[in-house]
């Protein structure tokens, strides 16, 4: 019986039921042509996807995740690209990579690898925003079977092996952004007063090993590093010798947005420099009532947020401080949830620097948010001797005096300028 035959017998009882009412055979008609129509699209649709659910598995990737590029490079080399009818030029997540690669492109590929036939589907969409305009893609690959084998051994022979000899630089936020790399800068070249370093290398090697016990009595396992001094002392060159001590990357955050968002996600050293910028104030001593208030200037992610005094006059002046008090306490209050909040990250590092400790609120300082604080100060005689020490040979300053506030950029500088010795000796000491 073919189907047009189906048809006239399937109209003919229809007109039968109906009593030749040609209304009604042609609304029961219609639905069953449209019920047949929708079993046949649907039936393969959903029998594929059946199949595909427990026939295959299937591993996903985007572009912001660093395996996705490693995976790529890996099928470049093993040769997937060159049978590829479909082909992009890559050269690593960062664009860094002096060399470009020939990578597998956009769209859906089958290939045999090691075996075994696989399914490669890689799109692109548009993930451009007010912080970076990079293209975000996604990859899928389908294999046959349930094991997982195949994708185990893929990502142990892709796994990323840290570079030992650069720190790289990355910015906060949503997700880390890769800014640079550089090479790393070793602790020991960083001069620091003996009691300092002392107290740091303390900290850090204690903070290593009680992980485990961390755990084991349920204690938060975090660390909090504040560096405070005048500007030129070598705050930011110690935070490179820390990442270099810890083994570990920088994340760079310049809001308090971009510390929320980094503070419950990364295993790097969050930066936070100059944080009394970041909008949040110290509290008013209510016992203080003729403290003066500071303005308060934030600039995060979209337009600046400016409070400005205006007028002369007692209420406008009130008006303001509550203000400044209200947008003050609120950012705090975001710092500090970023600090030790309910979902804050276990194994979270963050050093803050600020050039005007006394501005900071004793709550943000408390040991569990803040752990160590140190003052990177001025040079003394001492440090300037073994910084010299690292450049000249034999160099003694026994007997001399180090003249005040002298800043280990501004010596640093002499040095790279090839001023003589003997000039600099006489410059900073008498």
């Amino acid at each position: 019986m073919d189907v047009t035959t189906i048809f006239q017998e399937i109209t003919s009882y229809i007109d039968t039921v109906v009593g030749g009412n040609e209304f009604a055979s042609g609304i029961i008609l219609g639905g069953v042509m449209g019920s047949l129509t929708y079993l046949a699209r649907y039936i393969p649709s959903r029998s594929l996807e059946l199949f595909q659910k427990h026939v295959t598995t299937r591993m996903h990737f985007n572009s912001t995740q660093l395996s996705f590029h490693l995976i790529l490079e890996y099928f470049a080399k093993e040769g997937l690209s060159d049978s590829s009818r479909s082909i992009k030029v890559g050269n690593g997540m960062w664009g860094e990579d002096s060399k470009q690669t020939k990578e597998i492109g956009y769209g859906t590929h089958w290939f045999w690898f090691r075996g075994i036939p696989i399914k490669i589907d890689l799109t692109q969409e548009d993930g451009s925003s007010a912080s970076s305009t990079r293209i975000k893609e996604f990859m899928t690959i389908t294999k046959f079977g349930r094991s997982h084998k195949l994708f185990n051994d893929l990502l142990d022979e892709t796994r990323e092996k840290r570079d030992l000899t650069k720190t790289a630089y990355k910015q906060g936020g949503d997700y880390e952004e890769h800014i640079c790399s550089q090479p790393v800068r070793p602790f020991a070249s960083v001069i620091l007063d003996k009691t300092v370093r002392d107290r740091l290398k303390t900290t850090i090697d204690s903070f290593v090993g009680r992980e485990a016990w961390s755990k084991k009595h349920g204690i938060p396992y975090q660390l909090g590093i504040l560096l405070y001094g005048p500007p030129g002392t070598g705050k930011t060159s110690l935070i490179k010798a820390i990442a270099d001590y810890m083994n570990k990357d920088i994340i760079i955050v310049s809001s308090v947005e971009e510390l929320e968002q980094s503070s419950k996600v990364t295993k790097d050293i969050i930066v936070a420099e100059e944080i009394d910028t970041f909008g949040l104030t110290k509290r008013k001593d209510k016992d203080n009532k003729n403290e003066e208030f500071v303005d308060i200037e934030k600039t995060g992610k979209g337009s600046p947020i400016v409070i400005e005094k205006s007028g002369s006059s007692e209420d406008e002046n009130n008006s303001f401080q509550s203000m400044a008090d209200a947008y003050g306490a609120h950012v705090l209050g975001k710092v500090l949830k970023s600090l030790d909040g309910i979902i804050s990250n276990h194994g979270r590092i963050i050093i803050i620097t600020s050039n005007k400790v006394e501005q900071l609120d004793a709550a943000l300082l408390r040991p569990g948010r803040i752990d160590l604080q140190l003052e990177i100060g001025y040079f003394t005689l001492e440090m300037l001797e073994d910084f010299l020490n690292k450049f000249y040979d034999n160099v003694s300053l026994k007997g001399r005096r180090i003249n005040k506030d002298v800043m280990g950029a501004k010596v640093q500088n002499d040095v790279i300028l090839k001023v003589p010795l003997d000039e600099i000796i006489n410059r900073y000491t008498t």
